[in-house]
């Protein structure tokens, strides 16, 4: 993900928060130091559009 794709950034302080986002779709794009310690920032672009169900039609010799 590039930097002018990210719609919605968040950051968390804990590598657990950040591995829960990261499994959820977040990207990380960053990580920094406050007075408290490591933040992780991530972002999140917009969402992939849905995909139809383009199955594969039998011919309807085959169907039965």
């Amino acid at each position: 993900m590039q930097l002018h794709e990210v719609k919605e950034v968040k950051s968390v302080s804990s590598t657990n928060s950040a591995n829960d986002a990261l499994s959820q779709g977040w990207t990380l794009i960053a990580v920094v130091s406050d007075e408290k310690g490591a933040r992780y920032v991530l972002g999140k672009g917009e969402a992939p559009p849905k995909k139809e169900n383009l199955g594969v039609m039998m011919p309807e010799r085959l169907r039965k």
